[in-house]
């Protein structure tokens, strides 16, 4: 059963610097040699256009190339006539996801039990012969990590020493959120008590890397027994290099784990948005959508991320929030079910989980929870939560033009599920002044669920006229309009459902004979 968490939590409100990852930037390339060609081939070719060949990525055809100062555009431009060379593409550089700008910072939760862990370690704490790799800043020895951490790999500076140098301790918090030591009196309780930690670091002390070093370092763990391989990290820009790796990773069943990002948009990072990975996206506590989170149609799970208390590389303990952290959930929850069925492939345990996980959210699978919330006691064999539908306003359905709600002068209604869309028909008999209020309920910093309203405006014609962003927790439109029939669109400018209701209000001040224009 539980085991209480002992530990001090402080809160931490870093949000570390944006990567760059453009190929008109300085940095490195990745080139895919052709079939035929010798490394020696192709490293004499690129020093005749002033390049030097640099790592070899195992079981590929890929080298990184160093473009000795030049820009990655003029270094690709090089490369581009190369009969060595199939294909190139920019090293970009990826990073551990920052903790989210929102204050989402208070004392952790019961996110264990919305998961139901506590349930599952009644039927297994897993094994040490299950390995998960954290592919990350590396991970420090501290006291809830020092029983299980394998001897790892670190590509940064090309040797063995893969302890945590990151400022927050980034791989250090996701390990102890898979794999802490539990019932130890100290600390806190890892998803997979008795798994191992193999620690593979790829970012620097700032907690940025390229594709090429991730990508190697996918490939190390899955030469190196990894069974589980997480990926808290990630960028924007879809490098070929990551999946030709995972690719490499699932021939060698190992089940590769993403986090999702958190940018708060339907846009997954990479490598998550790769073929054949668990890609996270993250909660709250109670297990609603985390308006950080981002999401998109291949997201697989959701899984708890805010608040979430985990080890840090200096002995403390601290409580962080965004995917980063729902992630190893998830990764120490497919250690847990490894533990139970050794025979399973990586693509059986994926299937479990999904399988198993809690329904919320839209009905079925959706790009906000993907198959649902990870359930860990289901996974290990325990009975399936029924689904968790939330129960929508009186106004609905109103999801579209033709099932508008009249407006009048004021109402309230709810983001309800995940992408609910709300439509209103404004009728107006002679030319006037409107202006249009859409207020969400105020900021709550102790839940996932938040409101950032989005208004937009159409005439009877589906013509959009304007959209307006929130200001703080509103957003206005105001127009002078001839007599006609409008609609207003609201919905919410992150993934996530309002936690309450928001309110629509319409004021109107009748005007003769004037033409429609964008009020000052």
């Amino acid at each position: 059963m539980a085991h209480a968490i002992a530990a001090v939590l402080t809160l931490l409100s870093l949000a570390w610097p944006t990567a760059p990852a453009v190929a008109g930037s300085r940095g490195g390339i990745i080139v895919r040699m052709r079939p035929g060609a010798t490394e020696a081939q192709l490293r004499r070719g690129l020093a005749a256009r002033y390049l030097s060949l640099g790592r070899h990525i195992p079981h590929t055809r890929l080298f990184a190339v160093d473009t000795q100062g030049r820009t990655q555009a003029d270094a690709l431009r090089l490369v581009r006539d190369d009969s060595l060379v199939a294909a190139a593409e920019p090293d970009h550089v990826l990073h551990a996801f920052e903790t989210p700008n929102d204050p989402y910072f208070a004392t952790a939760g019961s996110y264990l039990s919305t998961i139901r862990l506590p349930q599952a370690w009644d039927v297994s704490h897993g094994s040490l012969g299950v390995v998960v790799a954290v592919v990350d800043t590396g991970i420090s020895s501290v006291g809830d990590l020092s029983t299980q951490i394998l001897p790892g790999r670190n590509f940064v500076a090309g040797n063995a020493d893969a302890r945590d140098d990151s400022v927050i301790g980034h791989g250090t918090l996701v390990a102890g959120v898979a794999a802490a030591t539990t019932n130890n009196g100290i600390g806190i309780a890892g998803a997979a008590w008795n798994a191992s930690v193999l620690p593979v670091k790829v970012l620097d002390s700032r907690g940025f890397g390229t594709d090429s070093r991730v990508a190697a370092g996918i490939v190390w763990a899955a030469d190196h027994a990894a069974d589980v391989i997480n990926l808290s990290l990630g960028g924007p820009a879809s490098g070929q290099v990551l999946c030709d790796a995972v690719t490499y990773a699932e021939s060698q069943d190992a089940l590769v784990v993403a986090s999702a990002g958190n940018g708060a948009n339907g846009r997954l990072n990479y490598p998550a948005a790769c073929p054949n990975v668990v890609a996270v996206s993250a909660t709250d506590a109670r297990g609603d959508f985390a308006s950080f989170s981002s999401f998109g149609p291949d997201v697989a799970l959701a899984a708890p991320g805010l608040n979430v208390t985990s080890t840090r590389n200096d002995n403390r303990y601290d409580t962080e929030s965004g995917t980063s952290l729902a992630a190893p959930m998830v990764s120490g929850v497919a250690a847990l079910v490894i533990a139970q069925h050794p025979d399973w492939s990586a693509a059986q345990v994926a299937q479990q989980l999904e399988d198993t996980a809690q329904d919320r959210g839209p009905r079925g699978a959706d790009v906000y929870y993907g198959h649902g919330l990870l359930d860990a006691y289901a996974a290990l064999g325990g009975p399936v939560q029924p689904p968790d539908f939330p129960r929508r306003d009186a106004l609905e359905p109103n999801d579209d033009g033709m099932r508008a709600t009249a407006l009048q002068k004021k109402t309230s209604a709810t983001i309800v599920p995940e992408g609910d869309v709300d439509w209103y028909a404004v009728s107006l008999r002679s030319p006037a002044q409107v202006r249009i209020d859409v207020v969400a309920p105020p900021y709550d910093a102790h839940t996932g669920p938040n409101l950032r309203p989005v208004a937009q405006l159409y005439d009877a014609d589906s013509n959009r006229l304007a959209s307006a962003e929130p200001d703080s927790q509103r957003a206005r439109l105001a127009f002078r309009l001839p007599a006609g029939l409008y609609y207003l669109r609201v919905t919410n400018g992150c993934g996530a459902q309002s936690a309450g209701t928001y309110s629509v209000s319409l004021a109107v001040r009748r005007t003769r004979g004037i033409a429609p224009r964008l009020m000052p």
